[in-house]
């Protein structure tokens, strides 16, 4: 198996050192997760049993990725821009929650458009890629 485990009785978790993946596997029995440290990546993989969602903590870009099993989305936690990205697999699009505008972003990959849903005004921004222009739905209702 080429592999190494390790029962910590203090953090209650078992830790396996693989030898072919280069990483390092943490069973935590308190928080029934799975951490997986990957020394290629620089990431942190966390497999959690209860959510049915993979978090990965990745060093380089600040940010906590989650893969969540039900949904089939991508959350991504950036802890610079202060943002959930949330790359949907179904609608083909990129939600950004935006914890300083209060906004929600949402690139869709197939109109090319970024759509803002903004919680303050309660309005629609689109700005649309192709012809880089603002669209407001309707505008009547700010009237």
């Amino acid at each position: 198996m080429l592999s190494t485990v390790i029962l910590d009785c203090v953090t209650l978790s078992t830790v396996i050192l693989d030898c072919v993946t280069l990483s390092t596997v943490i069973l935590d029995c308190v928080t029934l997760g799975t951490v997986i440290l990957d020394c290629v990546t620089l990431s942190t993989v966390i497999l959690d049993c209860v959510t049915l969602s993979t978090v990965i903590l990745d060093c380089v870009t600040l940010g906590t990725v989650i893969l969540d099993c039900v949904t089939l989305g991508t959350v991504i936690l950036d802890c610079v821009t202060l943002g959930t990205v949330i790359l949907d697999c179904v609608t083909l699009g990129t939600v950004i929650l935006d914890c300083v505008t209060l906004s929600t972003v949402i690139l869709d990959c197939v109109t090319l458009s970024t759509v803002i849903l903004d919680c303050v005004t309660l309005s629609t921004v689109i700005l649309d890629c192709v012809t880089l222009s603002i669209v407001i739905p309707n505008p009547e209702r700010f009237v």
